[in-house]
Protein backbone atom coordinates (compact mmCIF):
# COMPACT_ATOMS: atom_id res chain seq x y z
CA UNK A 1 0.00 0.00 0.00
CA UNK A 2 3.02 2.42 0.56
CA UNK A 3 4.71 1.94 -2.66
CA UNK A 4 1.03 2.41 -4.37
CA UNK A 5 0.93 6.00 -2.95
CA UNK A 6 4.23 6.19 -3.26
CA UNK A 7 3.35 6.15 -7.31
CA UNK A 8 0.62 8.95 -7.16
CA UNK A 9 2.23 11.18 -4.84
CA UNK A 10 4.11 14.34 -6.70
CA UNK A 11 7.97 13.83 -6.69
CA UNK A 12 10.77 15.36 -8.15
CA UNK A 13 13.82 13.19 -9.19
CA UNK A 14 17.13 15.52 -9.07
CA UNK A 15 20.70 15.25 -9.32
CA UNK A 16 22.99 16.20 -6.36
CA UNK A 17 26.73 17.41 -7.10
CA UNK A 18 29.59 18.69 -4.82
CA UNK A 19 32.49 18.03 -2.76
CA UNK A 20 30.07 16.92 -0.17
CA UNK A 21 26.65 15.75 -1.22
CA UNK A 22 25.77 13.82 1.44
CA UNK A 23 25.63 17.60 3.85
CA UNK A 24 22.31 18.28 1.72
CA UNK A 25 21.01 14.72 3.54
CA UNK A 26 21.33 16.15 6.37
CA UNK A 27 20.21 19.61 5.74
CA UNK A 28 17.07 18.39 4.39
CA UNK A 29 16.26 15.98 7.71
CA UNK A 30 17.26 18.76 9.90
CA UNK A 31 14.62 20.85 7.81
CA UNK A 32 12.00 18.06 8.24
CA UNK A 33 12.36 17.61 4.30
CA UNK A 34 11.20 13.76 3.30
CA UNK A 35 13.97 11.87 0.89
CA UNK A 36 11.91 9.41 -0.56
CA UNK A 37 14.64 7.73 -2.20
CA UNK A 38 18.47 8.31 -2.03
CA UNK A 39 21.11 6.73 -4.80
CA UNK A 40 24.50 7.68 -5.24
CA UNK A 41 26.11 7.89 -8.52
CA UNK A 42 29.34 8.47 -7.76
CA UNK A 43 31.81 9.81 -4.56
CA UNK A 44 30.62 13.41 -5.25
CA UNK A 45 27.22 12.63 -7.24
CA UNK A 46 23.62 11.69 -5.32
CA UNK A 47 20.48 10.78 -7.30
CA UNK A 48 17.48 11.50 -4.92
CA UNK A 49 13.74 11.64 -4.64
CA UNK A 50 11.72 14.17 -3.01
CA UNK A 51 8.18 15.63 -2.47
CA UNK A 52 7.34 17.92 -5.35
CA UNK A 53 6.26 20.69 -3.06
CA UNK A 54 9.36 21.06 -1.24
CA UNK A 55 11.55 21.04 -4.01
CA UNK A 56 12.85 24.80 -3.90
CA UNK A 57 13.51 24.81 -0.42
CA UNK A 58 15.57 21.82 -1.20
CA UNK A 59 17.44 23.86 -4.19
CA UNK A 60 18.11 26.70 -1.43
CA UNK A 61 19.30 23.93 0.71
CA UNK A 62 21.98 23.05 -1.85
CA UNK A 63 23.21 26.41 -1.89
CA UNK A 64 24.16 26.75 1.08
CA UNK A 65 25.57 23.19 1.00
CA UNK A 66 27.89 24.20 -1.51
CA UNK A 67 26.25 22.38 -3.94
CA UNK A 68 24.77 21.88 -7.34
CA UNK A 69 21.33 20.92 -7.59
CA UNK A 70 20.07 19.65 -11.40
CA UNK A 71 16.14 18.45 -12.14
CA UNK A 72 15.84 15.56 -13.88
CA UNK A 73 11.78 14.44 -13.81
CA UNK A 74 8.68 14.51 -12.25
CA UNK A 75 6.19 12.09 -11.29
CA UNK A 76 2.75 11.36 -9.43
CA UNK A 77 -0.68 12.50 -10.43
CA UNK A 78 0.01 16.33 -10.21
CA UNK A 79 2.72 15.83 -12.84
CA UNK A 80 0.61 14.15 -14.96
CA UNK A 81 -2.37 16.90 -14.54
CA UNK A 82 0.49 19.29 -15.49
CA UNK A 83 1.42 17.64 -18.49
CA UNK A 84 -2.62 17.22 -19.13
CA UNK A 85 -3.26 20.85 -18.98
CA UNK A 86 -1.42 21.06 -22.14
CA UNK A 87 -3.31 18.57 -24.08
CA UNK A 88 -6.80 19.33 -23.56
CA UNK A 89 -8.12 16.59 -25.72
CA UNK A 90 -6.19 13.65 -23.87
CA UNK A 91 -7.61 15.57 -20.19
CA UNK A 92 -11.35 15.74 -21.23
CA UNK A 93 -10.47 11.86 -22.64
CA UNK A 94 -9.47 10.68 -19.20
CA UNK A 95 -12.32 13.02 -17.55
CA UNK A 96 -14.49 11.37 -19.70
CA UNK A 97 -12.61 7.68 -19.11
CA UNK A 98 -13.14 8.30 -15.28
CA UNK A 99 -16.80 9.30 -15.21
CA UNK A 100 -17.84 6.34 -17.35
CA UNK A 101 -16.22 3.95 -15.33
CA UNK A 102 -18.11 5.84 -11.84
CA UNK A 103 -21.46 5.76 -13.53
CA UNK A 104 -21.19 1.77 -14.91
CA UNK A 105 -20.34 1.19 -10.92
CA UNK A 106 -24.85 1.96 -11.45
CA UNK A 107 -25.03 -0.77 -13.57
CA UNK A 108 -24.86 -4.24 -13.77
CA UNK A 109 -21.98 -6.14 -15.93
CA UNK A 110 -21.77 -9.16 -15.00
CA UNK A 111 -24.21 -11.95 -13.08
CA UNK A 112 -23.35 -15.10 -11.46
CA UNK A 113 -25.23 -17.84 -9.80
CA UNK A 114 -24.24 -20.37 -7.23
CA UNK A 115 -26.51 -22.85 -4.93
CA UNK A 116 -28.29 -24.67 -8.33
CA UNK A 117 -28.06 -27.87 -8.95
CA UNK A 118 -31.35 -29.30 -10.92
CA UNK A 119 -32.64 -25.92 -12.06
CA UNK A 120 -30.39 -25.02 -14.48
CA UNK A 121 -28.45 -21.36 -14.51
CA UNK A 122 -30.71 -20.34 -17.92
CA UNK A 123 -33.63 -20.28 -16.47
CA UNK A 124 -32.71 -18.54 -13.46
CA UNK A 125 -31.12 -15.83 -15.63
CA UNK A 126 -34.47 -16.10 -17.96
CA UNK A 127 -36.52 -15.28 -14.77
CA UNK A 128 -34.25 -12.23 -13.66
CA UNK A 129 -34.47 -10.79 -16.91
CA UNK A 130 -38.03 -10.76 -16.84
CA UNK A 131 -38.14 -9.23 -12.89
CA UNK A 132 -35.66 -6.43 -14.56
CA UNK A 133 -32.29 -7.69 -13.34
CA UNK A 134 -30.00 -8.31 -16.32
CA UNK A 135 -27.22 -7.61 -18.18
CA UNK A 136 -27.65 -3.26 -17.92
CA UNK A 137 -29.60 -2.97 -15.14
CA UNK A 138 -29.68 -0.01 -13.16
CA UNK A 139 -29.10 -1.63 -9.26
CA UNK A 140 -30.45 0.85 -7.34
CA UNK A 141 -33.85 0.56 -8.91
CA UNK A 142 -34.20 -2.76 -6.91
CA UNK A 143 -34.27 -4.51 -4.09
CA UNK A 144 -33.23 -8.52 -3.36
CA UNK A 145 -36.69 -8.48 -1.41
CA UNK A 146 -38.81 -7.53 -4.44
CA UNK A 147 -36.15 -9.72 -6.69
CA UNK A 148 -36.87 -12.95 -4.60
CA UNK A 149 -40.88 -12.62 -4.41
CA UNK A 150 -41.24 -12.07 -8.41
CA UNK A 151 -38.24 -14.70 -8.95
CA UNK A 152 -39.78 -17.55 -6.68
CA UNK A 153 -43.41 -16.70 -8.31
CA UNK A 154 -42.29 -17.94 -11.34
CA UNK A 155 -39.45 -20.74 -10.22
CA UNK A 156 -41.24 -22.83 -7.64
CA UNK A 157 -38.73 -25.27 -7.51
CA UNK A 158 -36.71 -22.57 -5.92
CA UNK A 159 -37.26 -22.32 -2.26
CA UNK A 160 -34.84 -19.01 -1.78
CA UNK A 161 -32.74 -16.50 -3.37
CA UNK A 162 -30.81 -13.18 -2.68
CA UNK A 163 -29.04 -11.31 -4.87
CA UNK A 164 -25.74 -9.49 -3.97
CA UNK A 165 -24.28 -6.41 -5.73
CA UNK A 166 -20.36 -5.69 -5.66
CA UNK A 167 -19.80 -2.79 -8.15
CA UNK A 168 -21.17 -3.83 -11.23
CA UNK A 169 -20.88 -7.40 -10.41
CA UNK A 170 -24.13 -9.19 -9.22
CA UNK A 171 -23.79 -12.94 -7.39
CA UNK A 172 -27.10 -14.46 -7.07
CA UNK A 173 -27.47 -17.25 -4.86
CA UNK A 174 -30.51 -19.61 -4.90
CA UNK A 175 -31.60 -22.57 -2.31
CA UNK A 176 -34.03 -25.39 -4.21
CA UNK A 177 -36.99 -26.64 -2.51
CA UNK A 178 -36.35 -30.14 -1.22
CA UNK A 179 -39.19 -32.45 -3.32
CA UNK A 180 -41.65 -33.99 -1.04
CA UNK A 181 -40.89 -38.30 -1.83
CA UNK A 182 -43.17 -40.21 -3.49
CA UNK A 183 -46.32 -41.62 -1.26
CA UNK A 184 -46.51 -45.37 -1.68
CA UNK A 185 -49.86 -46.84 -1.52
CA UNK A 186 -49.73 -49.50 0.75
CA UNK A 187 -53.95 -50.98 -0.24
CA UNK A 188 -52.23 -50.17 -3.75
CA UNK A 189 -51.59 -53.98 -5.76
CA UNK A 190 -47.74 -54.56 -6.69
CA UNK A 191 -46.08 -57.58 -7.50
CA UNK A 192 -42.13 -58.21 -7.92
CA UNK A 193 -40.83 -59.52 -10.90
CA UNK A 194 -36.99 -60.55 -11.62
CA UNK A 195 -35.27 -57.88 -13.43
CA UNK A 196 -32.68 -60.34 -14.30
CA UNK A 197 -31.44 -64.00 -14.58
CA UNK A 198 -30.33 -66.47 -11.85
CA UNK A 199 -30.47 -68.57 -9.08
CA UNK A 200 -32.12 -67.35 -6.39
CA UNK A 201 -29.65 -67.12 -2.77
CA UNK A 202 -32.28 -65.71 -0.68
CA UNK A 203 -36.16 -65.03 -0.61
CA UNK A 204 -37.79 -62.25 1.80
CA UNK A 205 -40.77 -61.51 1.69
CA UNK A 206 -41.91 -58.94 4.23
CA UNK A 207 -45.65 -58.60 2.48
CA UNK A 208 -47.34 -60.93 -0.29
CA UNK A 209 -46.90 -64.83 -0.86
CA UNK A 210 -43.27 -65.46 -2.26
CA UNK A 211 -43.25 -67.67 -5.69
CA UNK A 212 -39.59 -69.34 -5.76
CA UNK A 213 -37.39 -70.63 -2.98
CA UNK A 214 -33.76 -70.82 -2.66
CA UNK A 215 -31.86 -72.64 -5.36
CA UNK A 216 -34.33 -72.10 -8.14
CA UNK A 217 -33.30 -70.80 -11.55
CA UNK A 218 -35.53 -68.00 -12.63
CA UNK A 219 -35.62 -65.89 -15.95
CA UNK A 220 -35.99 -61.77 -16.38
CA UNK A 221 -39.40 -60.94 -16.27
CA UNK A 222 -40.63 -64.27 -13.74
CA UNK A 223 -42.82 -63.44 -10.86
CA UNK A 224 -40.84 -63.87 -7.78
CA UNK A 225 -43.79 -62.49 -4.79
CA UNK A 226 -46.87 -61.91 -5.61
CA UNK A 227 -49.09 -59.88 -3.99
CA UNK A 228 -51.98 -61.62 -4.03
CA UNK A 229 -52.47 -63.32 -0.86
CA UNK A 230 -55.67 -65.31 1.12
CA UNK A 231 -57.85 -63.19 3.47
CA UNK A 232 -59.45 -64.80 6.18
CA UNK A 233 -62.55 -65.82 4.33
CA UNK A 234 -61.03 -67.64 1.97
CA UNK A 235 -61.19 -65.07 -0.84
CA UNK A 236 -57.85 -63.70 -2.67
CA UNK A 237 -56.76 -59.65 -2.25
CA UNK A 238 -54.21 -57.44 -3.41
CA UNK A 239 -51.66 -56.02 -1.49
CA UNK A 240 -48.39 -54.03 -2.12
CA UNK A 241 -45.89 -56.68 -2.02
CA UNK A 242 -42.43 -55.74 -0.20
CA UNK A 243 -39.66 -57.84 0.26
CA UNK A 244 -36.17 -58.61 -1.44
CA UNK A 245 -34.92 -61.37 -3.72
CA UNK A 246 -30.91 -62.28 -3.39
CA UNK A 247 -29.79 -64.04 -6.94
CA UNK A 248 -26.40 -65.30 -8.24
CA UNK A 249 -25.98 -63.57 -11.15
CA UNK A 250 -23.68 -64.33 -14.32
CA UNK A 251 -22.36 -61.89 -16.87
CA UNK A 252 -20.11 -62.06 -19.76
CA UNK A 253 -18.99 -58.18 -21.05
CA UNK A 254 -16.62 -58.06 -24.12
CA UNK A 255 -14.92 -54.26 -25.01
CA UNK A 256 -13.08 -54.11 -28.29
CA UNK A 257 -10.06 -51.10 -29.34
CA UNK A 258 -7.94 -50.85 -32.16
CA UNK A 259 -4.16 -50.84 -31.55
CA UNK A 260 -3.49 -48.71 -33.93
CA UNK A 261 -4.69 -45.31 -33.05
CA UNK A 262 -4.95 -41.70 -34.73
CA UNK A 263 -3.04 -39.23 -32.69
CA UNK A 264 -2.34 -35.55 -33.36
CA UNK A 265 1.29 -34.50 -34.13
CA UNK A 266 1.51 -30.63 -33.19
CA UNK A 267 3.34 -28.99 -36.69
CA UNK A 268 3.79 -25.71 -34.58
CA UNK A 269 2.38 -23.33 -36.39
CA UNK A 270 -0.05 -21.19 -34.84
CA UNK A 271 -2.45 -18.05 -36.05
CA UNK A 272 -4.25 -16.00 -33.88
CA UNK A 273 -7.78 -13.86 -34.57
CA UNK A 274 -8.90 -10.87 -32.64
CA UNK A 275 -12.55 -9.94 -31.96
CA UNK A 276 -14.05 -7.44 -29.61
CA UNK A 277 -16.97 -8.06 -27.65
CA UNK A 278 -19.62 -5.22 -26.64
CA UNK A 279 -22.48 -6.36 -24.40
CA UNK A 280 -24.17 -9.03 -26.94
CA UNK A 281 -22.53 -7.65 -30.21
CA UNK A 282 -19.19 -9.35 -31.48
CA UNK A 283 -16.54 -7.09 -33.61
CA UNK A 284 -14.35 -9.61 -35.51
CA UNK A 285 -10.96 -7.79 -36.60
CA UNK A 286 -10.96 -10.34 -39.45
CA UNK A 287 -12.63 -11.19 -42.87
CA UNK A 288 -13.37 -13.95 -44.41
CA UNK A 289 -10.37 -15.98 -42.99
CA UNK A 290 -8.58 -18.98 -44.32
CA UNK A 291 -8.22 -21.05 -41.35
CA UNK A 292 -9.90 -24.35 -41.49
CA UNK A 293 -11.99 -25.42 -38.77
CA UNK A 294 -10.49 -29.16 -39.18
CA UNK A 295 -6.76 -30.06 -37.97
CA UNK A 296 -6.05 -27.75 -35.85
CA UNK A 297 -7.15 -26.93 -32.03
CA UNK A 298 -8.96 -23.77 -30.95
CA UNK A 299 -8.03 -22.01 -27.79
CA UNK A 300 -9.75 -18.54 -26.88
CA UNK A 301 -8.79 -16.26 -24.42
CA UNK A 302 -11.06 -13.47 -22.93
CA UNK A 303 -9.82 -10.44 -21.68
CA UNK A 304 -12.79 -8.47 -20.03
CA UNK A 305 -11.94 -4.98 -19.15
CA UNK A 306 -12.73 -5.38 -15.30
CA UNK A 307 -10.70 -4.87 -12.09
CA UNK A 308 -12.14 -6.88 -9.62
CA UNK A 309 -13.93 -6.37 -6.66
CA UNK A 310 -13.59 -2.63 -8.47
CA UNK A 311 -15.61 -2.27 -11.76
CA UNK A 312 -16.52 -4.45 -14.38
CA UNK A 313 -17.94 -3.20 -17.99
CA UNK A 314 -19.06 -5.12 -20.62
CA UNK A 315 -16.57 -4.56 -23.00
CA UNK A 316 -13.70 -7.55 -23.64
CA UNK A 317 -11.52 -8.25 -26.18
CA UNK A 318 -10.96 -12.20 -27.47
CA UNK A 319 -8.53 -14.36 -28.91
CA UNK A 320 -9.16 -17.07 -30.91
CA UNK A 321 -5.69 -19.37 -31.38
CA UNK A 322 -5.52 -21.64 -33.55
CA UNK A 323 -2.57 -24.56 -32.92
CA UNK A 324 -2.41 -26.76 -36.14
CA UNK A 325 -1.55 -30.43 -36.31
CA UNK A 326 -1.36 -33.41 -38.40
CA UNK A 327 -2.81 -36.50 -37.70
CA UNK A 328 -0.88 -40.18 -37.83
CA UNK A 329 -1.24 -43.70 -36.95
CA UNK A 330 0.70 -44.81 -34.18
CA UNK A 331 1.02 -48.21 -32.52
CA UNK A 332 -0.81 -48.26 -29.18
CA UNK A 333 0.93 -50.13 -26.16
CA UNK A 334 -1.60 -53.44 -26.25
CA UNK A 335 -0.68 -53.85 -22.75
CA UNK A 336 -1.52 -50.81 -21.35
CA UNK A 337 -4.75 -51.22 -23.98
CA UNK A 338 -5.49 -54.42 -22.38
CA UNK A 339 -5.23 -52.37 -19.00
CA UNK A 340 -7.74 -49.83 -20.19
CA UNK A 341 -10.03 -52.33 -21.86
CA UNK A 342 -10.59 -54.36 -17.98
CA UNK A 343 -10.81 -51.18 -16.23
CA UNK A 344 -13.99 -49.90 -17.85
CA UNK A 345 -14.99 -53.36 -18.18
CA UNK A 346 -14.86 -53.65 -14.26
CA UNK A 347 -16.33 -50.03 -13.96
CA UNK A 348 -19.50 -51.23 -16.65
CA UNK A 349 -20.05 -54.34 -13.72
CA UNK A 350 -19.70 -52.63 -10.74
CA UNK A 351 -23.01 -50.17 -12.87
CA UNK A 352 -24.72 -53.66 -13.71
CA UNK A 353 -24.67 -54.61 -10.76
CA UNK A 354 -26.31 -51.53 -8.62
CA UNK A 355 -24.14 -52.06 -5.15
CA UNK A 356 -24.07 -55.74 -5.59
CA UNK A 357 -21.11 -58.37 -4.47
CA UNK A 358 -18.81 -59.57 -6.98
CA UNK A 359 -18.03 -62.98 -6.47
CA UNK A 360 -15.78 -63.85 -9.37
CA UNK A 361 -14.21 -62.51 -12.19
CA UNK A 362 -12.02 -63.63 -14.74
CA UNK A 363 -10.73 -61.27 -17.84
CA UNK A 364 -10.18 -63.31 -21.51
CA UNK A 365 -7.30 -61.35 -23.94
CA UNK A 366 -7.13 -62.10 -27.36
CA UNK A 367 -5.49 -59.91 -30.53
CA UNK A 368 -6.90 -60.52 -34.04
CA UNK A 369 -5.03 -58.27 -36.64
CA UNK A 370 -5.43 -55.00 -35.40
CA UNK A 371 -8.10 -55.38 -32.96
CA UNK A 372 -7.62 -56.09 -29.30
CA UNK A 373 -11.00 -57.66 -27.63
CA UNK A 374 -10.86 -58.03 -23.72
CA UNK A 375 -13.50 -60.76 -22.58
CA UNK A 376 -15.30 -60.57 -18.63
CA UNK A 377 -16.86 -63.01 -16.84
CA UNK A 378 -17.81 -62.32 -13.25
CA UNK A 379 -20.48 -64.27 -11.05
CA UNK A 380 -21.96 -62.19 -8.30
CA UNK A 381 -24.86 -61.68 -6.05
CA UNK A 382 -27.19 -58.70 -6.23
CA UNK A 383 -30.91 -57.81 -5.61
CA UNK A 384 -32.92 -58.70 -8.44
CA UNK A 385 -36.90 -57.68 -7.64
CA UNK A 386 -38.68 -55.15 -9.39
CA UNK A 387 -42.03 -54.00 -8.04
CA UNK A 388 -44.66 -53.66 -11.44
CA UNK A 389 -48.23 -52.42 -10.22
CA UNK A 390 -51.04 -55.40 -11.33
CA UNK A 391 -52.31 -53.56 -14.04
CA UNK A 392 -49.07 -53.00 -15.97
CA UNK A 393 -47.55 -55.81 -17.93
CA UNK A 394 -45.03 -57.96 -16.76
CA UNK A 395 -41.65 -57.23 -17.66
CA UNK A 396 -40.96 -59.63 -21.25
CA UNK A 397 -39.15 -62.41 -20.30
CA UNK A 398 -35.76 -62.71 -21.81
CA UNK A 399 -34.74 -65.63 -24.20
CA UNK A 400 -32.93 -68.55 -22.87
CA UNK A 401 -30.09 -68.04 -25.06
CA UNK A 402 -29.59 -63.94 -24.59
CA UNK A 403 -25.88 -63.04 -23.08
CA UNK A 404 -25.75 -59.45 -21.88
CA UNK A 405 -22.56 -57.78 -22.99
CA UNK A 406 -21.09 -54.70 -24.89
Amino acid sequence: MYGFFNRIRSRACVTVSGAMPEALLNACAAAGIEIISAVPVDPVTLRLTVPYRRLRQVHSLAQKCMCTLSEEADAGAAAMGRKLRHRLTAFVLAVCALGILFVSRAYIWEIEVTGNETVSTGEILDALERCGVGLGSFWPDFTSDSIRSRVLAQLPELSWLTVNVRGSRAEVIVRERIQKPEMIDNDEPFDIFAGKEGFIVEVRALAGSAQVRRGQAVSRGQLLISGAVEDITGGVRGVHAYGEVTARTYYELTAVSPSVQEQKSYTGEEKDRWALVIGNNRINFYGNSSISDSDCDKIYTEYKMEVEGLFSLPVSLVRERSVFYERESVQTDAYQQRLLLEQELHRRLLEETNGGKIIYESFSRSQDGDIISVCLRAECEESIGVSVRKETEPLPEAEPDTIEGI
